[in-house]
């Protein structure tokens, strides 16, 4: 018989309620033992990002020029140096979304139908345009030449 990780969650909080002990370290011990599910077991915390704190002339010269305060720039040089690129990549933004922010099952059955999707807003996330969307302006643009008849 399987028994789901959250009813066995429940059981080892009951237990520690009732034992008077913590339930993390429980399951970390369980976890230890290899008797626990692996949606049970806690995931090691993320490492930091290692924050630079030598920067290369270079990369010192051209914030000072910019006006950037480098900390919090991750280095990519040697030991987490501090390098030109890093700078200069923190100065860039990031690109730009695509102007066509759409399915690609939406784009393709637009253009399979020859509609415009440019300056259109779909019914998605951020007016993402999905195939219902392209399907529904396809049935109005027909009933409307059809209407034009």
């Amino acid at each position: 018989m399987a028994t789901s990780a959250a009813k066995l969650s429940e059981i080892i909080d009951v237990l520690a309620e009732e034992y008077d002990f913590d339930s993390k370290n429980a399951i970390s011990f369980l976890a230890s033992k290899g008797i626990l599910p692996k949606k049970l077991i806690p995931s090691p915390p993320a490492t930091p990002k290692k924050v630079s704190l030598f920067a290369s002339k270079q990369a010192k010269e051209f914030a000072e020029e910019n006006g950037i305060n480098t900390e919090g720039i991750v280095g990519s040089g040697v030991g987490g140096k501090l390098t030109l690129s890093d700078v200069k990549a923190y100065m860039t933004p990031p690109p730009k979304k695509s102007k066509l922010n759409a399915s690609p099952h939406a784009v393709k059955f637009a253009l399979e139908n020859e509609i415009k999707l440019d300056g259109r807003a779909g019914s998605g996330n951020d007016d993402k345009i999905l195939l219902d969307d392209v399907k529904r302006w396809l049935s109005e643009s027909s009933q409307s030449s059809d209407d034009d008849e």
